[in-house]
């Protein structure tokens, strides 16, 4: 016999008497109000009507955090009794009670919330947790109230790696007022680069020249928010020189965002294998020593997205004498 539990799990019990018609089992700990399910070696059957757990302690909040976010953004709300959680509900006044975008039972003590889309104001908001025993809200906690913030919160964006003036759509939320959109740059810096507003969840912007492989954020004027995950700026192989020569010689290559190149190779065989080294001069050069061994054909540049490699060529072979 399987009782409900939270997360939309079971729990089983294994009855204690048992006829071609009845079962007797004990309500196991964990179990909640709902189906019943019955297991035998030819299948199994559920109740039509719920099974109601009585009884249980109601819940009580503890704490939540973090205390402040934007909508869409997760708090972590706290206390005992929690397995059983039907509801979590955000409540400014009487009549304004707004029911939680999501919620998710990570254990009896901790419930993981997605802040709901609320209206502008009021900007404070009480948290409320109903079980089948009972409601408790954060009424009596310090702080007492959640504070939706006002802040952009990226969601989304597309496409994830790209060149230098590369068009993102971001997706998010509190995206209509932005002020600034700035992509990483060398050295921790930040750099701003244009930007259209599409609505108050989207937004089109640009990779900037400059911009090296890292997180990128969104500023309005309530402060920024930034992109959980890297942007990849792939580097642009423009040209290199010489054409030819043996090897011990020096390549120039130049191009765009090579900032981000991890590995040099000619013709598959890497700048750098033998004691062999490549050199970045600046974004827009790099200096490459042919290695003993390479066989005429393309320079090749590696940089890496998220674990992978990604590759870009030279438009034509370098020639080994």
């Amino acid at each position: 016999m399987r009782f409900a539990e939270a997360g939309g799990t079971t729990v089983g019990s294994v009855p204690t008497e048992v006829t071609a018609t009845s079962l007797k089992v004990v309500v196991p700990n964990g179990a909640i109000t709902g189906k019943l399910i019955v297991i035998t070696p030819e299948g199994s059957g559920s109740s039509a009507t719920n099974f109601t757990v009585s009884g249980s302690a109601p819940p009580i909040l503890t704490s939540f955090a973090p205390t402040r976010g934007p909508v869409g953004s997760t708090t972590y709300v706290y206390g005992t009794n929690l397995t059983g959680t039907t509801s979590v509900k955000f409540s400014a006044a009487p009549g304004t009670t707004v029911v939680s975008t999501g919620f998710k039972v990570m254990s009896a003590n901790k419930l993981k919330v997605t802040v709901p889309v609320l209206p502008s104001s009021p900007t404070t908001w009480t948290i409320s947790v109903t079980t089948p025993s009972g409601t408790d809200d954060t009424s009596d906690l310090e702080p007492p109230v959640f504070t939706v913030l006002k802040t952009p919160l990226i969601k989304s964006f597309t496409p994830s790696s790209g060149v230098v003036d590369t068009e993102v759509t971001v997706s998010g939320v509190n995206l209509g007022n932005a002020i600034d959109v700035q992509f990483s740059g060398a050295g921790g810096t930040w750099i701003s680069t244009g930007f259209f507003v599409n609505s108050g969840t989207s937004l089109t912007t640009f990779v900037p020249n400059g911009a090296v492989t890292g997180r990128f954020r969104v500023i309005n004027p309530y402060g920024y928010g930034e992109s959980a995950t890297n942007f990849t700026v792939i580097p642009e192989f423009y040209d290199f020189t010489p054409k030819s020569g043996p090897g011990g010689t020096t390549v120039t290559i130049t191009g765009r965002s090579l900032d981000n190149v991890t590995r040099v190779r000619f013709n598959g065989l890497s700048a750098g294998a033998k004691g062999v080294k490549w050199f970045l001069d600046s974004p827009t050069q790099i200096r490459a020593i042919v290695p003993q061994g390479a066989t005429t054909g393309k320079i090749t540049l590696n940089s890496l997205q998220n674990g992978s490699t990604l590759t870009v060529t030279s438009p034509t072979d370098f020639t080994v004498q």
